[in-house]
């Protein structure tokens, strides 16, 4: 992951962490909580943070984060 974090970096594009885990597979199971970004970007928590609701909105910010 981190080829991907110095490639987006060095095109500027936006990043952002969303975490998914305690999300409920089809079988009730859930997994444990995943990895963050370097600090300096936004994170969010999927559940935490209503995601659903959310998502167009923080991938919004971090796209306007970027632009010139």
């Amino acid at each position: 992951m981190k080829y991907e974090i110095d490639k987006s970096r060095a095109l500027e594009h936006g990043l952002l962490g969303i975490d998914i885990s305690k999300i409920k597979d089809l079988r009730g199971d859930t997994s444990e909580r995943c990895g963050k970004l370097p600090t300096g970007y936004p994170f969010y928590l999927w559940n935490n943070n209503d995601g659903y609701k959310n998502m167009g909105t923080w991938i919004e910010a971090a796209a306007r984060a970027t632009a010139k």
